[in-house]
């Protein structure tokens, strides 16, 4: 039995037809995977890219506003602080006074106890 030419062609392009059905079948299973394998990958990318614009936002706009209210606090800042310095000075010099001040007056009356009065002396020798 033979069969004709046009029927062995008809069964040449459906074989072929099945051919690529199953290849077709094959690559989109083989897309559903690899999309399934991306996704995770793609929201971290997606989370990475949203945080970068967001940082980009930041450093454009708020870190300069931040700076610049830095600034202004340091200047609003800086009278009180050499108020304070000038004190603080002012305190320790006060402090060194003090203590010469007590040094030398300890030293006095240690002198004066160490010393009998003269009239004292006079009665120890009788």
């Amino acid at each position: 039995m033979t069969i004709s030419p046009e029927l062995a062609e008809e069964l040449r392009r459906m074989a072929l037809i099945k051919a690529d059905q199953r290849r077709q079948k094959a690559i989109w299973q083989e897309l559903r995977e690899l999309r399934a394998k991306l996704r995770p990958i793609d929201r971290a990318w997606s989370d990475t890219l949203l945080a970068l614009k967001r940082y980009e936002w930041d450093y454009k706009y708020v870190v300069p506003k931040l700076r610049e209210r830095e600034a202004h606090l340091l200047d609003e800042m800086h009278p009180f602080l050499q108020q304070i310095d000038a004190l603080e000075k002012e305190a320790r010099r006060l402090d060194r006074k003090i203590r010469k001040a007590h040094q030398a007056s300890e030293r006095t009356s240690a002198g004066l106890t160490n010393r009998a009065h003269p009239r004292q002396q006079a009665v120890e020798l009788v």
